[in-house]
């Protein structure tokens, strides 16, 4: 049995040591774990101690608490031979438990845990007691190593105590791999940014309007021809003095709609006093938040179910197309950003079932959101 240990420790290094170190402890996921090991039994049960098979199936309620349902087996053989037993020695044990796992460091790589619970133990061909089931209850510590996102390595001891007509004390160490179901690949991204468009950049992209012809001046008013005949004297004519012609006031072109070249979604502000929220950057372990002026006046707000963090802009206006924003690491899903008629929202997503420790600055670009663990 110690040989076979041997093997599996190695084997389980090696896939330690092969993959990239990433997640932690989320809470709200379900897990799958292989094992095996060796189980070592009460004296007065007169059975070998023998290697042992695990299957366990779990569920992390919270990043601190979850729970497991397990099955084992154990080939034995009995230490001697009764009239049970006759000249058969070869014994089966079958395990059957129900658990709970107390996490202590949930967000962290290596994430050593206490576990506690109880079931039934079922012995087939024991020597002393033939076949017989006993209620058990079992408590130990463990620990957990993520080798990658959804991959952990397992380890654990436990105590284990039967009874039923009579009380057994019963040891357990065993080893596995754990893979987590429904979890999402969160593969390490390089900042991203998005940006508003240059107003000055877009006005210039503008065609010039397009002037409207000046109407023609009015043609002026001709007095009626005198016809003089010759018996008479013609008359002298007085001068007719022409009224002073108004001045032609000069044609206004009417307002022509400004089309942009370049047709684009978002909206123009071309004040500079009033913070125009640009784009989102991640880089390290800070979200930077880039306006086009300071922010003058902001609230937050920390929300549960799930975590976020809501942060209002007042006076503030959205100039970004992208209403939400992927982060994907610092356990932070992503950033989502809202619009209202006095202020901008920007909600901060938890990946998990809380929000990492954080510090809020202002900056000359706008807002930083520390991430401070």
């Amino acid at each position: 049995m110690t040989q076979r240990f041997f093997v599996l420790s190695v084997l389980l290094l090696s896939l330690a040591l092969a993959g990239p170190a990433a997640a932690a402890i989320k809470g709200g996921e379900g897990s799958l774990t292989l094992g095996a090991g060796g189980y070592v039994f009460d004296g007065q049960e007169h059975l070998h101690a023998g290697p042992e098979l695990l299957v366990r199936l779990g569920y992390d309620i919270t990043e601190y608490v979850g729970i497991e349902g397990s099955f084992g087996y154990v080939n034995t053989e009995a230490t001697r031979r009764t009239k049970l037993s006759g000249s058969d020695l070869q014994a089966h044990t079958y395990l059957y438990r129900a658990d709970a796992l107390f996490y202590l460091m949930p967000r962290s790589t290596f994430v050593p845990f206490l576990v506690a619970g109880g079931g039934v133990k079922q012995e087939i061909g024991s020597s002393m007691y033939g076949n017989r089931t006993s209620a058990l209850l079992n408590a130990g510590i463990g620990a957990k190593l993520f080798v990658s996102d959804n991959v952990a390595l397992r380890g654990e001891y436990r105590q284990i105590g039967t009874t039923d007509y009579a009380q057994h004390l019963n040891y357990e160490a065993a080893m596995g791999i754990t893979w987590y179901f429904g979890r999402e690949s969160r593969p390490s991204a390089a900042p991203r940014e998005w940006t508003l468009t240059d107003p000055a950049a877009m006005a210039a992209k503008r065609p010039a309007p397009v002037p409207s012809p000046e109407p023609a001046p009015a043609a002026a008013p001709t007095e009626p021809a005198v016809e003089i005949k010759p018996s008479e004297t013609a008359p002298v004519a007085e001068p007719m003095v022409q009224p002073a012609a108004k001045p032609v006031a000069e044609a206004v072109p009417p307002a022509v709609p400004v089309a942009l070249a370049d047709k684009q979604p978002e909206t123009i502000y071309p004040s500079t006093t009033i913070p125009v929220v640009r784009k989102v950057v991640v880089v390290g372990n800070t979200i930077a938040i880039h306006t086009s002026a300071p922010v003058s006046s902001y609230k937050t707000m920390t929300l549960e179910k799930p975590a976020r963090l809501a942060i209002d802009l007042f006076g503030a206006v959205n100039g970004m197309t992208e209403k939400k924003v992927a982060v994907n690491q610092m356990d932070i899903k992503g950033v989502r950003i809202g619009t209202h008629p006095d202020k901008v929202r920007v909600v901060i997503d938890a990946a998990g079932s809380r929000l990492p420790p954080y510090r809020l600055e202002k900056s000359a670009t706008g807002l930083d959101l520390v991430i401070t663990y």
